[in-house]
This record gives structure tokens, C-alpha cells and sequence, in this order.
């Protein structure tokens, strides 16, 4: 029954990601996009965010190279970009405190 299942969610995934690049090429927006098929706007972000989630565990952990832009990022603080979030982390910034953020970021 598990390989069933396993065989049941991949089939699932790869019909959502042809449905999101459909989304993407579309030229319309999400919302307009998923009337137009039938399909409940909530339901695409459910499973946007489980392509999202196979992609990440499938990369792993990636490294990725920084560059200074300013004496400011020189200073030692680290500045993190999302949206229209800014996230500035310094030597004083609590573990406690990081490692919460970063949950919070991974499940955007």
C-alpha cells in the first residue's frame, strides 16, 4: 500500500507543477488563473508549497556565496532580504532568536 501511496503523491506533484507553470505562463494572475480552471485558490497554495518543500529536501543544504555591498554589511551584521521583510542579524543576535526566524522562513 505505501508504494501505491508514494506513486499517488508523485503523480499528484507532477500535475500541480505543470499546473503552476501553466499558472506562470499564463500572463493572468493566481487568482484569475485558478477560477478559470476550477481550482480553489487555497488548494494551489497547498500544493505550491509542497513542490516548494520536495524541491528544498531534494536540494539539501546549499551554500551560497555573499557579497559586500557597503561599509554597513562590512560591520559584521548580516542582512537578509525577503519580500518586504528585512531580517538584520548581528554578533548579539540570540540563537534562540535566529533559529526561530529561520523556522518561521523555511515554511514560507
Amino acid at each position: 500500500m505505501g508504494k501505491a501511496l508514494a506513486l499517488r503523491t508523485e503523480y499528484r506533484l507532477q500535475q500541480w507543477a505543470k499546473f503552476a507553470e501553466d499558472c506562470a505562463n499564463s500572463g493572468m494572475s493566481k487568482k484569475d488563473f485558478c477560477i478559470s480552471r476550477g481550482v480553489c485558490e487555497k488548494t494551489y497554495y497547498y500544493w505550491l508549497r509542497r513542490l516548494r518543500e520536495v524541491a528544498a529536501d531534494a536540494m539539501g543544504p546549499q551554500l551560497v556565496e555573499m557579497a559586500f555591498n557597503n561599509d554597513k554589511e562590512k560591520s559584521g551584521a548580516l542582512n537578509v532580504r525577503y519580500r518586504d521583510a528585512d531580517l538584520t542579524v548581528t554578533g548579539e543576535t540570540s540563537a534562540e532568536v535566529l533559529f526561530t526566524t529561520l523556522q518561521i522562513l523555511k515554511k514560507l
